[in-house]
């Protein structure tokens, strides 16, 4: 039976016969030229790619109706193949004769698939134009047939004829390469290698081109979105009670610099309420300090209660008659008495006072000579000591004195009690000038670190008493002191976050062009089309206002922890799920690309090459 008299089928990509007649081919319907088939071939290749492809998916998809084709068609082309003795004993032996039939009826009829395609100049063209990557898998096919033709000739003519065989075969191996490079299928190796990456990425570009500005909040975390989100959380973000941190003011512990410049362009977006945030960050603080130091009014009023407690014990102490004993006498003769005596002198006779006619305040001045020797600074200081040993005689002096009138030593704890809550006040208003310039117009954070840094020298110049601290403690109540460091470290944390933001300004997205990057990275080709020419032009007019809508937006999201924080998980669980999808779209494609690749998923194509080899029966014969 030739292939005339038999029904007529139609291959298609994926191996699995299909009943039609070439007569009912499409029909030629103009001559083209081979610019116009060239210029149609380049258009289709896509959509031919895709038949193609789908023709391989379906063949790796029904594997057992793609292994069921090319057992036919292999059955059938062995069995034409072979020589007519070696085919009348298989046909003897095979049992099932109906499946031996099919096989040579199918392998017959690839023919008259070819026919249909190439049977003419036109139709060449035309199959080129309008299916160019069926066209390369046909052309693999007639190269793989004729490479076995030519082989199956070349091991006759070794029998016939020794010197042509070696020319048969090499010509058999040209033909095998040249079937190789034309396959689509082997086309595709490298790009299916090459897919699940892309694949794998591109959910990711594609929710960083829909939701620039979540893209702009991961990219500035630098990895750390998790520690970031757990450090905007922190419910101890408000050092200063009213001082409220922004969000890269939050953040600023972790030394994240691109989200601190982040979020230093997105206060350039919205200017006015970070302006205005910063304000009453600044009267929050102020009023922090305003609370250890009141005001002057309030040092003044307390000053004048501390008179009012302490002048009558003094003036009841002064009316006491006193005579000098060998106590006092000794303690005349002390040396940093004797050196004190001339400035108590001249202070008594300034005031009209002597040791007979009011010995209480005569010693007093004494002391007061004391104290003056012991705030001495510079050259004049006293060694460590002579200080110590200026106490002691001063001690007591003072002791001696107490015992002899009571209501002096009352009115020294007096003094001293009402003196502290003076002295936390004049410490308060001497950090609040560190704090703020003369002009209030801004802060001054430095200065404010360095003077409750040296607390000791600030409690000296702070204070009107003669006595040395420390600490801070060592004047104010441990609820002051803390007032006083969380100012300091709210002013740190602020300047931090400055400092950080100019160190990854360069590598930071900007609040204000996180649109303008996303879509420069997608813009389209402009010489393609018109239409993507006005497309490339509505976006270039949009693009402002989109980046002016988004950098408002983040930026009033980076004025609250909360809400950064809120959106910055959003983000992080979008693009973990869009690395999941993209993960598993890339095993997905990776495993259908091996199976392309492999040989019963290309078992269609190769089946095709097999039939080839088998249209050339003569030569197997000869």
């Amino acid at each position: 039976m030739g292939w005339q008299d038999a029904p007529k089928v139609t291959q298609t990509r994926q191996g699995t016969p299909k009943s039609s007649s070439w007569k009912t081919a499409p029909k030629v319907e103009r001559e083209r030229s081979l610019l116009d088939t060239a210029g149609e071939a380049i258009q289709n290749i896509p959509s031919s790619g895709a038949e193609f492809v789908k023709g391989m998916a379906e063949a790796v998809m029904n594997p057992i109706d793609t292994a069921g084709a090319m057992l036919d068609l292999a059955a059938g082309g062995l069995n034409r193949a072979v020589p007519k003795p070696v085919r009348d004993f298989i046909n003897r032996f095979d049992t099932d004769p109906a499946a031996t039939k099919r096989a040579v009826q199918t392998a017959q009829q690839v023919g008259g698939m070819y026919r249909q395609r190439y049977g003419s100049a036109e139709a060449i063209k035309r199959t080129i134009a309008t299916d160019p990557v069926g066209a390369a898998a046909d052309l693999s096919t007639i190269l793989s047939g004729g490479a076995g033709a030519v082989r199956a000739g070349s091991k006759v003519a070794a029998r016939v004829a020794p010197t042509v065989a070696p020319k048969l075969a090499r010509t058999a191996d040209v033909l095998t390469k040249a079937a190789a490079r034309t396959n689509p299928v082997n086309a595709m190796a490298p790009i299916a290698k090459i897919a699940p990456k892309i694949l794998e990425r591109a959910p990711v570009a594609a929710q960083s081109f829909v939701s620039p500005k979540q893209s702009a909040y991961l990219a500035a975390a630098e990895g750390r979105a998790p520690e970031i989100i757990r450090q905007l959380r922190r419910p101890d973000l408000e050092i200063v009670p009213g001082s409220k941190p922004t969000a890269a003011q939050a953040a600023s512990p972790l030394g994240v610099t691109q989200f601190s410049a982040l979020g230093e362009s997105a206060a350039k977006a919205a200017p006015t309420p970070y302006y205005a945030r910063e304000e009453a960050n600044k009267a929050a603080r102020l009023n922090a300090m305003q609370s250890v130091g009141k005001t002057p009014a309030d040092i003044t009023a307390a000053v004048k209660a501390r008179s009012a407690a302490t002048e009558p014990l003094y003036t009841a102490a002064e009316t006491r008659a006193l005579r000098a004993d060998p106590q006092l006498m000794q303690l005349a003769d002390d040396p940093y008495i004797m050196q004190a005596l001339p400035d108590a002198l001249r202070l008594s006779k300034s005031q009209g006072v002597t040791f007979d006619k009011n010995p209480v305040r005569y010693i007093h001045n004494v002391k007061i000579s004391l104290d003056k020797m012991l705030t001495k600074t510079g050259e004049t200081a006293l060694a460590r000591g002579e200080r110590a040993q200026v106490m002691d005689v001063k001690k007591r002096l003072l002791g001696w004195l107490e015992n002899k009138a009571p209501e002096y030593g009352q009115a020294r704890t007096t003094f001293a009690e009402k003196s502290k809550p003076i002295n936390q006040m004049e410490v308060g208003q001497y950090l609040e000038g560190k704090l703020t310039n003369a002009l209030e117009t801004g802060e001054r954070a430095n200065v404010f670190a360095a003077a409750v840094k040296d607390a000791a020298g600030t409690l000296k110049r702070a204070t009107t008493s003669e006595a040395r601290y420390k600490v801070l403690t060592d004047i104010l109540t441990p609820d002051q002191a803390q007032v006083v460091n969380a100012i300091r470290d709210d002013l740190s944390r602020a300047l931090s976050s400055k400092t950080q933001a100019s160190k990854g300004a360069a590598a930071a997205p900007k609040a204000t062009d996180i649109a303008s990057a996303a879509q420069r990275g997608m813009r389209t080709p402009q010489l393609l089309s018109r239409i993507a020419t006005v497309a490339n032009d509505i976006l270039s007019r949009l693009r402002g206002k989109i980046d002016s809508k988004l950098a408002i937006q983040l930026a009033t999201e980076m004025l609250d922890p909360q809400a950064a924080a809120a959106v910055m998980e959003k983000a992080l669980k979008g693009q973990q799920r869009a690395k999941k999808v993209g993960k598993a779209g890339a095993a997905t494609v990776n495993a259908m690309g091996k199976g392309l690749r492999s040989p019963a998923a290309l078992a269609a194509e190769r089946t095709q090459n097999a039939m080839a080899e088998a249209d050339y029966p003569t030569l197997v014969e000869f």
